[in-house]
């Protein structure tokens, strides 16, 4: 594929994502995509067997996106400060930051928008969500870890990534309720504030 049918194919998700966000993927019909993105319906099929396949790619991208970033920060992190309890926090802090600085009000998670519509998709997709979830779970963990061999921790770490994961979900869904980026923000620094207190330093 040349650069331009990869121009149009990014065109094509990013349109398709948006609405999606929107009025959720039962909501969006090929032609409203076909439309939005200026193309015709052959273009899309060229780059799109059906709408199972465009599911499957946008979840693809959006998992590895997201990957990406939390990499970054977490590298960001590393650089920031050696001991690995503060790189937790850290990390965290970029996330918050990362988050709440975006001018427009987060547009959602296409994660929780495909659990929402989860009959809509096959196992395929069902799988691609389950471990975009858990990718972003162990990503913690592993980020945490090395936190444990100075530290105790009152709740375990599987348990941490679990809230983590739900208050970044939720955060989203007030923050678009509330149209205000500041809630999803707030959440995450209370949840740094939580790690920050279930740490302890081992006893000599």
């Amino acid at each position: 594929m040349g650069d331009k049918g990869e121009r149009t194919r990014e065109r094509i998700l990013d349109v398709s994502q948006r609405l999606i966000l929107q009025k959720g993927f039962s909501g969006v019909a090929i032609d409203e995509i076909v439309y939005e993105a200026e193309i015709t319906k052959g273009g899309f099929f060229y780059h799109f067997k059906n709408r199972s396949d465009l599911a499957r790619s946008l979840m693809e991208r959006y998992l590895e996106d997201d990957d990406r970033i939390i990499k970054d920060l977490r590298t960001q992190s590393c650089e920031l400060v050696d001991d690995p309890l503060q790189r937790v926090l850290a990390f965290l802090k970029l996330y918050a930051d990362a988050l709440g600085q975006v001018e427009e009000v987060h547009p959602g998670c296409l994660v929780a928008s495909f659990t929402y519509e989860s009959q809509q998709f096959d196992e395929v997709i069902h799988e691609q969500v389950r471990q975009g979830a858990e990718s972003w779970k162990r990503l913690f963990i592993e980020h945490a870890e090395p936190a444990l061999e100075t530290h105790e921790c009152e709740v375990s770490l599987d348990d941490l990534g679990d809230m983590l994961n739900a208050i970044l979900e939720g955060g989203i869904l007030m923050s678009r309720i509330e149209g205000n980026n500041a809630i999803l923000h707030r959440q995450i620094m209370l949840f740094r504030d939580y790690v920050r207190r279930v740490f302890h330093p081992k006893a000599a």
